[in-house]
């Protein structure tokens, strides 16, 4: 059997004791027995306060005023729409580091952006800010006009959902779109795509190489000069005629032109993609032309 007492200090309860045995409360003056109707509401409300059990009256909880539920509700939510316009800062932010990034690792070429995919992006994004903002709205607006805590914790939580959603869309599918997208410009500035082969050596031209081989042909015209050199990595050095340094520069820069049609014709389908299957699914190596073959290799075909 269990004896149970008030604990007082200073004539003040302060919490319920039990005992296997029953105490002499007049030797022990800071115990009081709980009397038949404070135990049996004890009994009845084990989680009850001491001092709603020495008065057998549950103490109703604070509610704080409409007004203040209402207030702490908006800015709450408030918060919430800053954090989620948060995560699509990071996520391009993201994208870009993982650029940078690999760019850096494929041959020194230095990244830059193509202007029309990171602008689509952002207006992505943005508009996900804007449905942030306009939610909030919203939501501050109805809460406004509540009248019970019921009322607000509903529409609260319905806020919290449509945030956390938001937020679940970009992370699957804005980061596998942007990751493709990424992997379609490392592949397109891979020796896969950017290469041909003189006599049986791998060899390329960039972009501004191929220009500056243009003006030395003018010139070699000008000055009459029968051969050119053009060099690959100041490693391997080709000595051509001035007309057949223009054919093969001509031939090059179609296949540039080509390759990125096709670069620009990935992007573009994986930009207006829907669904995380169809972007992991797609080949980003796909549709490029075969690479050139020059000299006597090319004659032997």
């Amino acid at each position: 059997m269990k004896y149970y007492y008030f604990k007082k200090r200073n004539g003040v309860v302060m919490s319920i004791v039990s005992y296997d045995y029953e105490i002499n409360t007049f030797l022990n003056t800071w115990l009081v027995p709980l009397n038949e109707k404070q135990l049996a509401f004890y009994r009845n409300n084990p989680k009850a306060s001491p001092m709603e059990v020495w008065n057998c009256e549950l103490i109703p909880p604070y509610v704080p005023p409409i007004e203040v539920l209402q207030n702490e509700a908006i800015n709450h939510i408030d918060d919430e729409a800053r954090k989620t316009i948060s995560v699509f800062v990071d996520t391009l932010g993201f994208a870009n580091a993982v650029a940078t990034s690999l760019y850096a690792k494929s041959k020194g070429i230095t990244p830059v952006y193509d202007d029309t995919e990171v602008l689509s992006t952002a207006t992505n994004f943005l508009e996900k800010g804007k449905q942030c903002r306009s939610k909030y709205n919203e939501c501050a607006e109805l809460i406004k006009k509540t009248e019970t805590k019921g009322e607000i914790d509903l529409l609260v939580s319905e806020a919290e959902t449509f945030f956390q959603n938001l937020i679940n869309d970009t992370d699957s599918l804005e980061k596998h779109r942007q990751l493709k997208l990424i992997d379609i410009d490392v592949y397109d500035n891979s020796d896969n795509v950017n290469g041909f082969y003189y006599n049986g050596m791998f060899m390329w031209l960039d972009k501004s190489t191929r220009v500056g081989l243009v003006n030395t042909l003018n010139s070699a015209d000008e000055l009459g000069r029968e051969t050119v050199n053009i060099w690959y990595n100041n490693q391997v050095c080709v000595e051509l005629d001035v007309e057949s340094a223009r054919m093969l520069l001509a031939a090059i820069e179609l296949y540039a032109t080509d390759c990125y049609n096709v670069t620009a014709s990935h992007k573009k389908a994986v930009t207006e993609m829907e669904s995380i299957e169809e972007i992991d699914a797609f080949d980003i190596t796909a549709g490029y032309p075969p690479m050139l073959h020059f000299g006597e290799e090319e004659n032997n075909q």
